[in-house]
């Protein structure tokens, strides 16, 4: 397979059914397949594309599609760390007899610990 660079179409942005905006190009696309050398192919068309071409066969991905779908919220990256440092003290000290696994904290007493020294744990 050769590459060939495939025109971007005029729209380079469209929405999902949620409203979030969704970047027409190979990485967005249900078609793409990714060859043993890291190349980005087509299913469809046999070509070897670029990140930011798109074909006029594109379309959008289920993980794209989906995009917005839980309207949840994301939980700060210095809470997950916080709780995987915590996690990590205590199985140490679980496998150094030190403590029993009943004496390991609970996600609440995490939350409210983390929320009393840095605010709250959501990001968004």
């Amino acid at each position: 397979m050769t590459q060939v660079n495939v025109s971007s179409q005029e729209v380079t942005q469209v929405k999902n059914a949620f409203g979030h905006h969704v970047r027409r190009c190979c990485a967005s696309c249900m078609r793409k397949t990714i060859d043993e050398e890291g190349r980005r192919l087509c299913k469809v068309m046999p070509l070897v594309l670029k990140p930011c071409d798109c074909c006029p066969r594109w379309k959008m991905n289920r993980a794209c599609e989906r995009a917005g779908m839980s309207m949840g919220r994301v939980k700060r990256k210095a809470y997950l760390l916080y709780v995987a440092t915590v996690r990590d003290e205590e199985n140490e000290a679980i496998q150094l007899g030190l403590m029993t696994e009943r004496k390991c904290k609970s996600r609440e007493q995490l939350r409210s610990e983390f929320e009393k020294e840095h605010g709250s744990i959501w990001e968004i």
